[in-house]
């Protein structure tokens, strides 16, 4: 038994004044090393002066040099995001992290059901081949990654890149540099499966272009969660597609929703 669990087992006389002040304390001690630690993680993220493999508790990463990666895989970062993704993938079977960057929510979403099967799509060249060693790093065999930008059809389509923040790419927000990306659709490539269970979506503005892609999928009902990043300029337009088809949406945090199918109508 830890410390923990057993201040916990302490009822009426025996939590006397003393052990409730040690056990608070041990709990707000607690709770400042994991704060320190990620606040650690953030600011150490721009200054690596060399690419660098971090332990984050659910997983090893690769991450490069003087980027944003530490600060993503922080667990301060979307927390509350991270927490309903650890709670939805205890029970799922069919995961689909769209816009995975380099691995956090899909290595995250194997350690707590390593018995899920899991596709992390990426489209960006670099956060690609990282997402691919850190899978390997971490000897995944479910996790599938995917080199595809999602959209509302297929073709090709052209990635801008941004230099701040690796997990800002887009292929709606326009910046100086770029790449051209293979582009599907949720449909395509997933409309064969008879239900899965979490669609994770971050993807900076192609939100309602990748739920265009999906219509089949939202239709038949094959989609029991979707977590989801909604920009602003898409937000009444995405309320009224997930309506149509029968999905209530709640906010999580931030700009993040979860879409549910409302079985009541």
């Amino acid at each position: 038994m830890n410390k923990l669990q057993a201040f916990f087992q302490l009822k009426g006389k025996e939590e006397n004044y003393q052990i409730q002040k040690e056990k608070y304390m041990y709990l707000f001690n607690r709770c400042m090393k994991l704060f320190l630690k990620n606040i650690t993680l953030v600011s150490m993220g721009k200054n690596l002066k060399k690419p660098s493999i971090v332990d984050t508790g659910y997983g090893l990463f690769y991450v490069k040099k003087e980027s944003h990666d530490l600060h993503i895989i922080s667990g301060s970062y979307e927390f509350k995001v991270r927490e309903l993704i650890e709670k939805l993938s205890r029970g799922s079977n069919i995961i689909i992290d769209v816009g995975a960057n380099i691995g956090k929510y899909s290595i995250l979403a194997n350690k707590i059901n390593p018995y899920s099967r899991i596709y992390a799509i990426e489209p960006e060249r670099d956060n690609f081949n990282l997402l691919k060693k850190n899978i390997e790093l971490n000897n995944i065999k479910n996790v599938t990654p995917i080199k595809i930008a999602l959209n509302n059809k297929k073709g090709v389509g052209r990635l801008y890149k941004c230099k701040t923040n690796t997990a800002g790419h887009s292929l709606k927000i326009k910046m100086e540099e770029f790449e051209d990306v293979k582009t599907n659709t949720l449909d395509n490539l997933f409309g064969e499966l008879d239900c899965i269970d979490l669609i994770k979506i971050d993807i900076e503005a192609s939100e309602l272009d990748i739920l265009k892609g999906a219509k089949k999928l939202l239709f038949r009902k094959k989609i029991k969660n979707i977590i989801i990043e909604i920009d602003d300029t898409n937000m009444g337009k995405i309320k009224s597609l997930f309506k149509s088809y029968g999905y209530k949406l709640k906010r999580i945090q931030y700009n993040n929703y979860l879409a549910t199918y409302d079985n009541l109508g």
